[in-house]
């Protein structure tokens, strides 16, 4: 029996009365369909699409809303960890990083600005950034309050207040980084120094000279310097210039890659005589050697300094010197007569 109280029938006749109970029937399907004043449950639905009136309840609990509210209670600490990771890895920490990566290093340079200080100061911005936000609900969350744009979308330019604080803060410590690369690099007379760099290597203990005066060397006899950076010295070697001074003609070679044996060593001296670093280099005079490449040759006028033409030659220009490589330079006199000569070799090392 249904609810209208309707049975099934079989091949008897269908009273007027039971035809009209089935048409009260499908009319109020139809209004508890359509009237939305009725709960109708069913197991599943399936639809093309839908528009719903009121709230969804998904297993007891509301669908949440594009702009509902969301409590983050019980990820607040893992929200604030990456929120505030995100604000570090912004375009405004990545410029000062950029910065400070040209400075010089705070063992260079005494007073030089830091990573932490910058990082710190990174760091408050980015706490006025974020805020932590707790409503009518007792809900705690984090929150963007500063820059969004008219879209919702999260800038991550700091507001101009503190643009300019990072401005001034940085001018103080680059204007205190240029005076003293001015006290470094500037003589007394205000005269800058021609190679910097080697200047400023100077300054931290890693520049370096080795020289040796030949005397009475004989018409069209040879003799020679050896540099070697060896194999694991740990550290590059910069040749700044190699100078060749004699009373008579020379003619010049240098030689790359040489096999030497024997020889007086020559103790390089640093050029800061404050300084206790020792240089990696062998430097050594009167070898013996063989192979090698001859990658220059040039000559020397001779003469003194004040009647010569050129008393001096200077060999190359910089040359960069790995660890395991060398070279030599050889001097023969081609004066027709003994003279006195020296050679000079000026470097740097890092």
């Amino acid at each position: 029996m249904s609810w209208r109280g309707l049975r099934h029938k079989g091949t008897e006749r269908l009273l007027s009365r039971e035809w009209n109970a089935v048409v009260d029937s499908l009319n109020d399907l139809y209004g508890f369909l359509t009237s939305g004043q009725q709960d109708i449950n069913v197991r599943e639905i399936y639809a093309h699409s839908g528009t719903f009136n009121t709230r969804i309840n998904c297993e007891g609990r509301p669908v949440i809303l594009d702009g509902d509210p969301i409590s983050i209670s019980q990820f607040y600490d893992l929200a604030v960890q990456q929120m505030a990771e995100a604000i570090d890895r912004s375009a405004v920490k990545g410029v000062l990083d950029g910065i400070y990566g040209k400075l010089p290093s705070k063992t260079d340079i005494t007073g030089a600005v830091d990573s932490a200080s910058v990082t710190g100061y990174a760091r408050e911005m980015r706490d006025v950034l974020v805020k932590v936000k707790m409503d009518e609900y007792g809900n705690v969350g984090v929150r963007i309050s500063e820059p969004i744009d008219e879209y919702g979308n999260v800038l991550t330019r700091p507001s101009p207040i503190y643009l300019n604080e990072l401005r001034t803060l940085l001018a103080d410590e680059l204007s205190d980084i240029k005076g003293k690369l001015l006290s470094i690099l500037q003589f007394a007379d205000g005269t800058i120094a021609v190679n910097p760099r080697f200047q400023y290597k100077i300054f931290n203990g890693f520049g370096f000279t080795a020289s040796h005066r030949f005397e009475g060397v004989a018409s069209n006899d040879a003799v020679n310097m050896y540099f070697e950076n060896p194999a694991d010295s740990g550290r590059t070697v910069y040749i700044v210039i190699v100078e060749v001074v004699s009373f008579g003609q020379l003619w010049i070679d240098i030689y790359r890659g040489v096999t030497a044996s024997g020889g007086t060593s020559i103790t390089p001296v640093n050029l800061n005589f404050a300084s206790a670093v020792d240089s990696v280099a062998i430097v050594k005079y009167g070898v013996t050697f063989t192979d090698g490449t001859l990658a220059h040759s040039t000559v020397c006028p001779g003469g003194s300094r004040v009647n010569a033409v050129g008393g001096a030659v200077e060999v190359g220009e910089t040359v960069i010197i790995p660890p395991g490589y060398s070279f030599l330079v050889q001097a023969t006199n081609k004066s027709g007569t003994s003279t006195d000569l020296s050679v000079r070799i000026l470097w740097w090392e890092e």
